[in-house]
């Protein structure tokens, strides 16, 4: 890691650059009046965020490059979790949609569950998703 130090130079614009992994520069501001914090950001609902892990999870498995064992291993899960996560798409596209949305009520337990149903009007009959 490499720190470069503020200059001597007092333009009200200091800067502390500090560079490391992969080349990655990140520059942080010292004296200067004008800076806010950022406007609070709504939290997307975990749900929401498992639900596009589990799309883009999919896609990766469909292109054939890697395969459960391999997502797993390289985001710190168990394959078990990959499955479970992967699973999530197994669900109607209105409920996905619902769930990117974040209309979802429910918990991510009984989407698996409403997952593993025959049909997505079986699904849909279960009427778990707000309307």
């Amino acid at each position: 890691m490499v720190i470069s130090e503020p200059s001597n130079e007092s333009n009200g614009d200091e800067r502390l650059t500090i560079t490391g992994l992969d080349n990655i520069a990140r520059v942080v501001s010292f004296g200067r009046k004008d800076l806010r914090p950022p406007a609070p950001v709504e939290e997307v609902p975990r749900i929401a965020r498992l639900m596009a892990l589990a799309i883009y999870f999919e896609g990766v498995l469909r292109s054939g490059h890697t395969t459960h064992v391999e997502i797993a291993r390289r985001y710190g899960l168990s394959r078990a979790r990959v499955t479970q996560i992967v699973n999530l798409t197994n669900l109607a596209p209105a409920i996905q949609e619902r769930i990117l949305l974040g209309d979802s009520l429910h918990t991510e337990r009984d989407l698996r569950w409403l997952a593993t149903q025959d049909s997505w009007a079986q699904q849909l009959a279960h009427g778990i998703i707000r309307t």
